[in-house]
């Protein structure tokens, strides 16, 4: 572990804060937040029935739920640059779901950003609830170089 670049760490923070966890999880339970359904439409070559997620802030999420399963398909977010004002759109899809622990869990996320494919994970090997140590996230600080 070590600490973040401003510019890398800013990122992270926006999409877990636009991540499926944190809205399902959070979002929903907070007061003023507000779900629009938008009915039945087609999101990668799947059914599904569309629904935004507005919160207190007025920032919204949209997902993709298959009409099959019940599973997310796909999920996507705007927000603006704050050094440009434009207006970005992110979005994850998620695939090749399988049950692990009990959970059903997809193996292929594909994140996009403008519409351009920006990321790609093909998840092989997942576990839950591991209780991983504290120790393990605390960032070390290089030692200095010996003087001579």
């Amino acid at each position: 572990a070590h600490p973040q670049d401003p510019k890398d760490l800013a990122e992270y923070l926006r999409r877990r804060h636009f991540s499926l966890d944190w809205v399902l999880r959070k979002w929903l339970s907070e007061p003023g937040v507000a779900l629009f359904y938008q009915g039945p439409t087609v999101a990668e070559e799947k059914p599904v029935e569309q629904v935004t997620v507005m919160n207190a802030h007025n920032e919204g999420v949209t997902l993709y739920i298959s009409t099959d399963d019940h599973l997310p398909v796909k999920k996507t977010y705007s927000w603006r640059d704050p050094t440009d004002r434009e207006r970005n759109i992110e979005g994850e899809v998620y695939d090749n779901y399988r049950e692990v622990q009990g959970v059903m869990t997809p193996h292929t996320i594909t994140r996009f950003y403008n519409g351009d494919m920006s990321n790609q994970r093909f998840l092989t090997e997942v576990s839950y609830n591991q209780g991983i140590s504290d120790s393990q996230f605390e960032p070390t600080v290089p030692s200095e170089p010996k003087k001579r």
